[in-house]
């Protein structure tokens, strides 16, 4: 905004105190709605932006939610880290490093937004937490796992090409291994944070080409640049709490060049943080959608 015209907005501090609700450590964590009409107001002049659906013919992209049970071994682990993420938050103190696990040389002291990722992890596979539960033997079965194939089997992956996204390389790594159990190798295509340039390329043609290529596993790290409009599907195994990013992995399939309705399916665990996850998920998008939508009544022409 400053770049577009100095001071506009007042310096950081201004802003903040303004416009911004903070937390005990001065971090923004909402914005004051009572000042949110002045803030439009203010920054009308200077922002102008499209949405792709009103600059180009782009089929629908329809969003779903997929909701799953827990196993019994998730709800056994998930109760543990979730009383240690409650007792830190009841001390007002997200930063104090929290107990998990058993008291010997093993127990991990983590942050709350530690264990928090620790709680996605657990909600995608228990296998994620080997190191963190000092358990080889923890499963791979999850909800999540268990319903992945029934929602391949609606997509009909003899007509349609789906794309599979994790946040998280190690939940990639296992799907990318459970699917080739089930598909065979040549169905597949996995692109994380460590495939070459030249590889990522590949794999992207192999994709929208090849018609025996079907599956693509993207993970956050890989998702950028990639084009793979011959995708109908896009399955978020998990989701990350910036929304912009979210729609980034459905832009991935939902683009120039494809071809009919793309189908956003957005996996959760039921009785998880996940339910209040996808809310604060579709609130910012509301929020974002308010202000676009709002200001350009600005720009309107008097009839």
């Amino acid at each position: 905004m400053d770049f577009a015209r100095e001071g506009i907005l007042g310096n950081w501090s201004e802003f903040r105190n303004r416009y911004l609700i903070l937390d005990h450590y001065y971090n923004a964590v909402d914005i004051k709605k009572a000042n949110f009409p002045e803030l439009k107001e203010t920054i009308a002049p200077i922002i102008f932006r499209k949405r792709k659906d009103e600059v180009l013919d782009m089929p629908e992209l329809v969003e779903q939610e997929y909701w799953v049970d827990m196993t019994e071994k998730q709800k056994e682990l998930y109760s543990q880290i979730q009383e240690g993420v409650i007792e830190s938050l009841e001390e007002h103190n997200p930063k104090e490093r929290i107990l998990l696990g058993e008291e010997d040389d093993s127990t991990q002291y983590l942050t709350v937004l530690n264990q928090i990722t620790r709680m996605q992890q657990l909600l995608d596979s228990p296998a994620l937490l080997r190191d963190t539960f000092n358990d080889p033997e923890l499963p791979v079965e999850s909800g999540k796992l268990r319903e992945l194939p029934n929602i391949l089997e609606d997509a009909n992956l003899k007509e349609n090409k789906v794309i599979i996204f994790s946040q998280f390389k190690t939940m990639a790594n296992i799907l990318y291994d459970y699917l080739k159990g089930k598909y065979g190798e040549e169905a597949l295509r996995y692109i994380n944070g460590d495939t070459n340039g030249q590889l990522k390329g590949i794999y992207q043609d192999d994709f929208n080409e090849r018609d025996e290529v079907r599956i693509m596993i993207i993970t956050e790290a890989g998702n950028y640049g990639l084009d793979l409009p011959s995708a109908n599907y896009v399955i978020c195994y998990d989701q990350l709490f910036n929304p912009q990013k979210m729609n980034q992995v459905l832009s991935r399939a939902h683009r120039s060049g494809v071809q009919g309705d793309v189908f956003g399916i957005h996996m959760a665990t039921r009785g998880s943080y996940e339910e209040q996850k996808l809310k604060i998920l579709q609130d910012k998008e509301e929020l974002f959608a308010m202000t676009i939508e709002d200001l350009k009544s600005l720009f309107k022409r008097s009839e």
